[in-house]
């Protein structure tokens, strides 16, 4: 454990710095620091012969870095997706006012859910598809949409409204779990 303190005394800063500066967030870059320092004294880096400390912490750090930013930018562009969600199926028939209720329904969905539903309804993907892209189990990805659709009803049920286009997506739903 001392050479990990030893780590942290001589580099920490200068790598919070280098995080800052491909993070463009003191927050993001104190939670990376942590994570590296986190990851190294799991890897019980005692044990392992580093050569050059220096490089090794750095090149460490980048990754963390570069795999948050993508991570970051995945979520982003899936929020803005989901946001221009609705445009709805033409042999749904479904009107404006529903168009804007299904808006309602799915912001009030936890984001994994709609996230699900997007690309299963609109993208039209398995759920096969959504759970490679998801990095999920396909299981997981068929529950998520299957709570979505539960709750989805739940919501349209409180306002006295017809679900054509859910009871339609939930047969879907069982027709492709069938399949896959």
């Amino acid at each position: 454990m001392e050479r990990l303190e030893e780590l942290y005394d001589l580099y920490a800063n200068r790598l919070y710095g280098y995080l800052v500066s491909i993070t463009c967030s003191h927050a993001d870059a104190e939670d990376l620091l942590q994570e590296l320092f986190i990851k190294l004294a799991k890897s019980n880096i005692e044990r392992r012969k580093i050569r050059k400390p220096r490089d090794y912490l750095f090149r460490s750090a980048r990754n963390l870095a570069i795999s948050h930013i993508r991570k970051r930018a995945r979520e982003k562009e899936n929020r803005e997706k989901l946001e221009q969600l609705v445009e709805p199926k033409p042999d749904w028939e479904i009107t404006k006012e529903e168009s804007e209720l299904m808006n309602a329904a799915l912001r009030a969905l936890p984001l994994e859910q709609r996230e699900v539903i997007a690309l299963k309804i609109y993208e039209e993907m398995t759920f096969k598809q959504i759970a490679k892209l998801l990095e999920i189990s396909t299981n997981t990805a068929a529950s998520r949409y299957r709570y979505a659709l539960d709750k989805l009803k739940v919501i349209y049920e409180k306002r006295n409204r017809e679900k054509p286009f859910l009871e339609k997506a939930i047969r879907d739903c069982d027709q492709d779990r069938a399949h896959e």
